[in-house]
């Protein structure tokens, strides 16, 4: 029987169960096309966080006049750590050095350990030479050795995405002397650690003892290359690769000689932290040297 329209029961119930096909498609389509673009917004906000890592660590790193803590000596507390035992211008507690306020601990995100602070594979600690405005190095009154900023990156746990296996590379300055007619110094309060990459997730040795935060072992993001040292082959868990001093923290003996660094980092995006399982990561690597390691001279 028709409606007044036109159309009978049977014609209408087809037509509602045809649309009603068409409109599950479409959603099927939104949800897919959806995914693919967290997928594809993760992969690129990875290469971008990559991008902006990579020439910031070069070029410090190639700066950089010593791998580590020169004042330091011994092999306790010595150079493979900041602040070192020896060194006259910051404590465990405090500075010397005008400008100083304080060391990080709790920031939005992270909670930085306590010092000293050890160079590692998820700690670089490098030291970069503060030139006057002619461009020539300076010496510190206080030590009256190389005049140096002191910069720390450090890889910790993501505590604003627990138990998503995430990490933050953060990197704190600590200042030497800004006297005038030198260059300016940094613009990152040392006790404001900057946040440099998110979204870290490897490369992890499945053997290591998990964080208690991230839920897993914190990635192993830095290697150390030694002159000594010939190229050997080991397998990725034993970690660090080919040329670089042996795996765990480093061992102040060998601060001497290592002229470079390996940064070995896996990404991802936002996908992730929406606990899309598809998320993509980018793993890149890079490995830069120092030009002028003043601890390897005699």
């Amino acid at each position: 029987m028709r409606t007044a329209n036109g159309m009978s029961l049977i014609e209408m119930l087809s037509a509602i169960f045809i649309m009603s096909f068409v409109a599950a498609a479409m959603c099927e389509v939104a949800l897919v096309q959806n995914s693919v673009a967290f997928r594809v917004y993760g992969k690129i906000e990875g290469l971008t966080s990559a991008r902006r890592l990579a020439p910031t660590i070069e070029r410090e790193v190639h700066m950089a006049r010593f791998i580590g803590d020169q004042f330091g000596s011994g092999l306790i507390n010595g150079p493979n750590t900041f602040p070192s035992a020896g060194n006259p211008e910051y404590s465990q507690s405090s500075s010397s050095v005008a400008g100083f306020q304080g060391y990080p601990s709790t920031t939005s995100n992270t909670s930085w350990p306590l010092r000293p602070y050890t160079l590692d594979q998820q700690t670089l600690i490098i030291q970069v030479p503060i030139f006057t405005t002619d461009g020539f190095p300076t010496k510190s009154s206080i030590a009256g050795k190389w005049n140096v900023d002191t910069i720390v990156y450090k890889v910790l746990a993501d505590q604003s995405k627990p138990g998503l296996g995430q990490f933050v590379l953060q990197k704190a300055i600590f200042a030497g002397e800004h006297l005038a007619g030198y260059q300016p110094a940094p613009g990152i309060p040392s006790n404001q650690p900057e946040t440099i990459v998110t979204g870290i997730v490897g490369p992890i040795d499945p053997s290591g003892t998990p964080d208690p935060t991230a839920g897993v072992p914190t990635p192993k993001v830095f290697s150390y290359f030694n002159k000594l040292y010939p190229a050997y082959q080991t397998t990725f868990q034993q970690y660090p690769l080919p040329g670089a001093v042996p795996p765990g923290v480093v061992n102040a003996a060998d601060i001497p000689n290592i002229n470079g660094v390996a940064t070995n980092m896996e990404i991802t995006g936002t996908a992730a932290a929406r606990k899309d399982l598809t998320a993509k990561t980018v793993a890149f690597r890079t490995e830069t040297y120092v030009r002028s390691n003043f601890t390897s001279t005699p």
